[in-house]
């Protein structure tokens, strides 16, 4: 006797769907740590810190560095990959108005 669960069918969606994600997540996971290089090309190469908030990329950087001990803990790469490289990108921005201003 075959036992037929009346849900199983989802079973093979949803995972498909994660497996989607899963490889949809390290180009999104590139994305941010990308879209701060412009910031940093304009504190680094043209010394211009005007309107550049310490405290909120500071606050940035903080969070970030959470993000990478939870994804760390948790072995999870995506989190991994996207807070580490924001973490970096974060701190040189910081670094950079300290700097330059």
């Amino acid at each position: 006797m075959s036992h037929h669960f009346p849900n199983s069918h989802k079973k093979n969606k949803s995972s498909k769907q994660n497996h989607m994600l899963d490889i949809l997540i390290y180009p999104v996971a590139l994305m941010s740590p990308i879209m701060t290089i412009p910031q940093l090309m304009e504190i680094w190469v043209h010394k211009n810190v005007a309107g550049i908030s310490l405290m909120t990329w500071g606050a940035y950087a903080i969070v970030s560095g959470f993000w990478l001990i939870y994804g760390i803990h948790h072995k999870e790469k995506p989190i991994i990959t996207a807070s580490a490289f924001l973490f970096i990108l974060q701190s040189s921005l910081v670094l950079g108005v300290i700097i330059n201003r």
